[in-house]
């Protein structure tokens, strides 16, 4: 004759601790601050980033004769967007940067000290484009504005440590002619815009609607 005995659910193990509650978490808690002195002293590997540009647009601006962009292109009297009254290079600025230590320089730099560099980046560039004398100048600031190079960003976001490629939109692309125009609270499509007519004054318009047409169809592309 068999007999069962029903089981009222899991077996206990009975164990006597050899440590107090609080030395156990006294323990646990040395052993966190042990591995986060370790991952501190580990160096981190620096992020790393790129510019992809594209090699044919590139060679379209290499084949422009600077001497064709001597000339201002536009001016106070063609009353558009490309006129900028504000001079980021003033002497007295100029005077107190030079004047900044170098301990002065390592400080970090705020959100706000940030935009003004995008600012000022954008308003030299405006004012370069209506100075004479400096074609090579223009040529590089006609590229920065119509054929922008694309920020490869190298990112780690996974517990497996791999890493993957994030390219990063123009309007959120450090020191960008779209960027530095968000800044500003202006339209990077419509200071594009009010330079083509210029530039087709010059006989460069079919060379930069070329290059406008090339940027578009990419954008369309990768969307």
């Amino acid at each position: 004759m068999l007999a069962g005995v029903a089981e009222h659910g899991a077996p206990h193990q009975l164990h006597l601790s050899l440590f107090s509650p609080h030395e156990i978490r006294a323990y646990e808690q040395e052993e966190r601050h042990k591995a986060l002195r370790k991952e501190q002293r580990q160096p981190k590997p620096p992020r790393r980033f790129w510019l992809r540009s594209d090699s044919a647009t590139r060679g379209l601006f290499d084949a422009l004769d600077p001497a064709v962009l001597d000339h201002p292109l536009g001016g106070p009297e063609a009353g558009n967007d490309l006129n900028c009254d504000v001079d980021p290079l003033r002497e007295e600025e100029a005077d107190t940067d030079a004047n900044h230590s170098a301990e002065e320089a390592t400080v970090e730099w705020s959100d706000a000290a940030i935009d003004q560099l995008h600012e000022a980046k954008l308003h030299y560039s405006l004012r370069a484009l209506q100075a004479r004398g400096n074609g090579a100048e223009k040529r590089e600031i006609l590229e920065w504005i119509f054929a922008p190079q694309a920020m490869v960003v190298v990112v780690t976001d996974d517990e497996d440590g791999r890493q993957h490629e994030v390219l990063l939109p123009q309007p959120l692309t450090p020191f960008s002619f779209e960027r530095c125009c968000r800044i500003c609270g202006l339209s990077p499509e419509r200071l594009m815009d009010g330079l083509m007519p210029i530039l087709r004054e010059v006989g460069l318009g079919n060379v930069f609607s070329e290059i406008a047409n090339g940027r578009n169809n990419q954008n369309a592309d990768d969307a």
